[in-house]
């Protein structure tokens, strides 16, 4: 409960005051961002864009900071890098696609020490 002071002509400008139940309210953004899908490894668009350019090729090895897409937005290329050293398991995207916020482009698996090692004796 709260305490809401009302002054009106009907109480000659003295406050009368009346206890009126509160209700909580809640915020919702307004305009909400898209859901995000969570894929480990994955680069996902920092804005929406269009693709200019796709260097990166499913199975190839990337060490972390390799340019695989660049985006064009707002009449800027933006190159977005591996996020990580591993192996490219899915492209997403073509050139000329347009993609959202938060879509995911590429997924690159990082490579652990154990996948290293197997791949040396195999050889």
């Amino acid at each position: 409960m709260c305490s809401i002071f009302i002054a009106s002509s009907a109480t000659n400008g003295v406050p009368a005051t009346t206890d009126a139940p509160t209700t909580a309210s809640t915020e919702s953004a307004r305009f909400p961002l898209p859901a995000r899908e969570e894929i480990p490894g994955s680069l996902v668009s920092p804005m929406p864009g269009t693709v200019v350019r796709v260097d990166a090729v499913v199975g190839a090895s990337v060490v972390a900071g390799t340019p695989l897409v660049t985006l064009e937005a707002m009449k800027m290329e933006h190159t977005l890098r591996a996020p990580h050293t591993g192996t490219i398991s899915e492209v997403r995207v073509a050139v000329g696609d347009q993609v959202d916020t938060g879509a995911v482009l590429v997924v690159v698996r990082e490579d652990t020490p154990d996948e290293d090692r197997a791949e040396e004796r195999a050889e």
